[in-house]
């Protein structure tokens, strides 16, 4: 196609080429004629046939390139050229929608009302994002536990617990109570769901804490989590796609999509803080589960 080329004809061109994309071995053709059991040629700007078995099936789509929406009158002539050529399905396509009565009649019908989308189109801009529960997942709160069976005194250094430092029996520094927490979140070795969990594990080796350059312990080290879920809501950006609206049901049809960037600094500015999906007026069409990720505090090894 060239910049001669008709709107109205880039726009039947668009339908059927998104359609080619979700019909898979399904024939699609633009501007074809068939004939009406009226015994008159009928124009269809869009024809979808599929053989299945023994059965033949026809869909024919209306591309309607107008400056306002399809009224009834528009739906009503249309269910007429679906049956008068017998397809076995109808679908309307206009991007400036329709109106509320066309919309009942075209249910009515079992006419489908699309509206076609190009995130590439110059003819057809239009803005596509999915509505997103972004779920971030934190460290609420943690507190530790110490155990010291052995008959030895047992000493902590008075500090608070998440720079108190843990050491081998041979003096060498493990690392920070706080960072090993934080390294095990890091790393995927705590659980991400929502709730308290207690009695943790946290140093896979025997640990001693230092007061004054001695080592005391063995000691067992146990750690108490509570872990958060905070929830935003908001439009997730699509970059690049192709496919169907549905003007009625609010559905998306396409066979691949490629988000925007999506930045966890402006979800928590821009988007709204929820508590509950449930109390969205808008169904959501994805959820994202995000785990917050926690620097390492840096410390001195004395013992070196």
């Amino acid at each position: 196609m060239n910049e001669l080329t008709p709107k109205w004809k880039k726009f039947e061109e668009l339908v059927a080429d998104i359609q080619r994309a979700l019909s898979g071995t399904a024939d699609v053709e633009a501007n074809v004629r068939i004939m009406g059991t009226s015994g008159v040629p009928r124009q269809i700007d869009v024809a979808v046939r599929k053989t299945t078995g023994q059965f033949s099936l026809l869909i024919i789509m209306d591309c309607k390139d107008w400056k306002a929406p399809v009224d009834i009158k528009g739906v009503e002539e249309f269910a007429g050229l679906v049956e008068d050529v017998k397809a076995n399905k109808g679908a309307m396509v206009c991007n400036k929608g329709f109106t509320a009565a066309a919309k009942t009649k075209a249910t009515q019908k079992g006419i489908d009302l699309f509206s076609a989308i190009d995130s590439e189109s110059k003819d057809w801009p239009v803005y596509v994002s999915i509505p997103t529960i972004c779920d971030f997942r934190s460290i609420k709160s943690f507190r530790f536990s110490f155990r010291h069976s052995d008959p030895t005194p047992f000493m902590i250094p008075s500090i608070d617990p998440r720079l108190l430092e843990l050491f081998a029996r041979s003096g060498e520094k493990i690392d920070t109570l706080g960072n090993i927490v934080k390294r095990a979140w890091n790393e995927g070795k705590l659980c991400y769901e929502p709730g308290e969990y207690a009695d943790l594990s946290i140093c896979e080796q025997a640990a001693y804490t230092k007061v004054d350059e001695i080592l005391y312990g063995p000691v067992q080290v146990k750690a108490t989590i509570t872990v958060e879920s905070t929830l935003y809501f908001g439009q997730f950006p699509i970059a690049q796609t192709k496919g169907f609206k549905d003007e009625i049901s609010g559905a998306f049809w396409t066979n691949s999509f490629t988000t925007a960037d999506l930045n966890p600094t402006e979800i928590e500015r821009t988007w709204q803080r929820i508590q509950a999906p449930e109390e969205l007026a808008v169904k959501p069409g994805m959820m994202l589960v995000a785990h917050d990720y926690y620097p390492l505090v840096q410390t001195v090894d004395r013992s070196a």
